[in-house]
């Protein structure tokens, strides 16, 4: 079958105006016209298929997803080594010069994601992957790149298994036509995409009626994953594409500053923009560095008393980190709900697991939820982690699993009468001082703060979300809050971006950091010599 006549077109999306909403309608339009079954959707990141399928419910799941998804199913879902911790286990036995650190945030379905490198096989890992992406022919790879890809490619094989660039390449090399044969393709956050996704992308575009890329090369923050604002932009925006220039989110004051900021970048391409109507805004500068963490806390809760949300982010997850231990110690909630992987910035809620939060709302569920009894899942939760001698009755602890259904001869069967009365009267310094070891009631102290400050309510971070977001730009990006707080110091990485090739790549990621903001931007004083100069 011959090729059709591809029509390619790009909706550049600035910050806050709407991309989302337009590439919902532009999806459902689509599903009209061709049949859902006709339309696919790669999404970057995981969060935003599942916003995409909930909102059009006449595409199949199958047709909407991350381009590595997509790949991992066309190809076979084969093993991937690299999310198990068992493979890499393995890895480091076979190849001990290159040992990587185990799995972390990983995930087939979200894409890639690389953090900090902890081990010289992690580094060079990331390297070739970038080089993969990027499509770079192995003879110009550095040669301890060429070296690595050998072993790594020969424990592949071993095992029979595949690692995340290899769902992408395999693509490429193998699957001609999109899964279900679309008519059109959405490719959202297309600036993010790598020479190699593209290539993938457009390979079995050439078999459909449309390709529709939505994006902003000004947002263009993985590039050190081997994305290129290039690949998605044009010199230019041509009769094809749209521009959605109006801003719903950044005041004229921030967007002043971020548009100051950005179109110093020489390769960009330009493009109408608009602040927000009505909303004048404010930045400023203020003298505490990220080491002053009790300092920027006071700064954090007289916005979030004035009713204000707040957002503080850096291009480095270490310039949280005095911030995020002050706001524990006055037991201020936070959160990240883009990235609740991090469990250290969701202590109150996780993507998955049981946090010491949930533990302590599982003890007032009776209260917050106006209810005379526990449910069977508050009692595991809450009892779960109290010591067995003097609480339970012999043997009892591991029987846990079996409750059913919670009344007061329940928790006599259990708990011994002292502690049923402690429970009954939700006596918390009881429940502390019975935790099982000193650990356990480290990680209470938090929850127990915000109980004492707040009440229990705020414990629930998915019905009460707090008023403060930590994060890297990176973890925030398609996030917003009414302040943001901006960090301007760079890595020992960053800053020979900042100062060597790399400058427009750290201009990126500032001006995404700085446009989350929909009322102020207050950017920190740096901490060192290590920074860009916002």
């Amino acid at each position: 079958m011959t090729d059709r006549t591809l029509q390619e077109h790009r909706i550049y999306g600035p910050p806050g105006t709407g991309k989302t909403t337009e590439v919902m309608r532009q999806v459902t339009k689509a599903a009209d016209f061709y049949g859902g079954n006709r339309v696919m959707v790669s999404s970057y990141t995981t969060a935003a298929a599942a916003e995409i399928s909930s909102r059009v419910e006449s595409i199949p799941e199958d047709n909407i997803g991350t381009l590595h998804k997509t790949c991992f199913e066309a190809i076979g879902k084969m093993p991937v080594v690299e999310e198990k911790k068992k493979s890499i286990l393995e890895w480091n036995e076979f190849a001990p010069a290159y040992a990587m650190s185990l799995p972390g945030c990983k995930d087939v379905n979200s894409g890639l994601e690389y953090g900090d490198s902890v081990t010289q096989g992690d580094k060079l890992l990331g390297m070739t992957t970038v080089l993969r992406n990027k499509m770079i022919p192995k003879e110009r790879w550095p040669e301890t790149a060429r070296k690595f890809i050998e072993a790594w490619t020969s424990y592949k094989n071993s095992v029979a298994g595949i690692d995340y660039t290899d769902m992408l390449e395999f693509a490429y090399q193998d699957i001609d036509r999109a899964p279900a044969d679309p008519a059109i393709m959405f490719v959202d956050e297309a600036q993010d995409c790598t020479a190699l996704q593209f290539a993938v992308l457009k390979k079995w575009a050439r078999n459909c009626d449309k390709l529709i890329m939505v994006g902003d090369d000004d947002q263009c923050i993985y590039q050190f994953a081997g994305a290129t604002p290039e690949a998605f932009a044009a010199h230019q925006v041509t009769d094809n594409d749209r521009v959605l220039e109006q801003s719903y989110r950044v005041p004229f004051a921030v967007w002043e500053t971020a548009l100051t900021w950005i179109s110093k970048v020489s390769d960009r391409v330009e493009k109408d923009y608009l602040p927000k109507r009505g909303e004048v805004g404010f930045v400023s500068h203020c003298p505490y560095n990220f080491k002053m963490g009790e300092k920027l806390a006071d700064l954090v809760i007289k916005s979030i008393e004035r009713g204000k949300s707040v957002m503080a982010i850096g291009a480095c997850s270490y310039t949280i980190e005095p911030l995020k231990m002050a706001l524990i110690e006055q037991g201020i909630p936070f959160h990240n709900p883009y990235r609740l992987i991090r469990a250290d910035w969701n202590p109150l809620r996780l993507a998955t697991g049981t946090t010491f939060a949930q533990r302590v709302a599982a003890f007032y569920g009776p209260q917050l939820y106006d209810r005379p009894w526990w449910t069977s899942g508050e009692i595991k939760d809450f009892a779960g982690q109290l010591k067995a001698d003097g609480v339970f009755h012999r043997g009892m602890k591991g029987k846990l699993d079996e409750i059913t259904g919670v009344d007061i001869e329940v928790l006599f069967k259990y708990f011994k009468e002292d502690a049923v009365d402690r429970i009954l009267h939700l006596d918390l310094e009881w429940w502390k001082n019975n935790l099982v070891n000193d650990e356990a009631r480290r990680k209470a102290n938090f929850p127990l703060k915000v109980v004492e400050k707040f009440g229990p309510a705020f414990l629930d971070a998915e019905e009460t979300p707090p008023e403060v977001i930590l994060g890297t730009i990176h973890s925030v990006k398609g996030g917003e809050a009414d302040i943001v707080i901006i960090f301007p110091d760079l890595s020992q990485e960053g800053m020979q971006e900042w100062t060597g090739a790399g400058k427009s790549a750290i201009r990126r990621l500032m001006y995404v950091g700085m446009t989350r903001a929909k009322k102020g931007l207050i950017i920190a004083a740096p901490a060192s010599s290590y920074c860009c100069d916002l």
